[in-house]
């Protein structure tokens, strides 16, 4: 009788650190997931601050990324995307697939 109180006692103290090591896991995951869009806005307050470049002051070379509005080396974008005929160029991944989501935003603003 003791040892069967003793095999619950160590399987209910299992049970609950494998129930509170899969809890941490989830929230470790969501954070995982909510950190892009944090990244992306302070991101664009960036560029909004220091990036936001006047028409002419655009090198050959360089371009604007159309959704934080940054200034980059065209050699240095991380991702490319034509559209409408245009090649635009994209500092992060995450401006890049804000773009794809809708385009006619960031075309519209210049």
């Amino acid at each position: 009788m003791k040892r069967s109180w003793m095999t619950f006692a160590v399987l209910l103290g299992l049970s609950a650190f494998l129930f509170l090591a899969c809890g941490k896991k989830e929230s470790q995951e969501q954070a995982k997931t909510e950190q892009p869009s944090t990244q992306m806005m302070e991101h664009q307050q960036m560029g909004q601050m220091g990036g936001m470049m006047q028409s002419g002051e655009v090198a050959d070379d360089e371009a604007i990324d159309p959704v934080c509005g940054m200034k980059i080396k065209k050699a240095d974008a991380k991702m490319t995307h034509e559209y409408n005929g245009k090649t635009y160029y994209f500092c992060m991944e995450n401006d890049y697939k804000a773009f794809l989501e809708n385009p006619e935003k960031y075309v519209a603003q210049k």
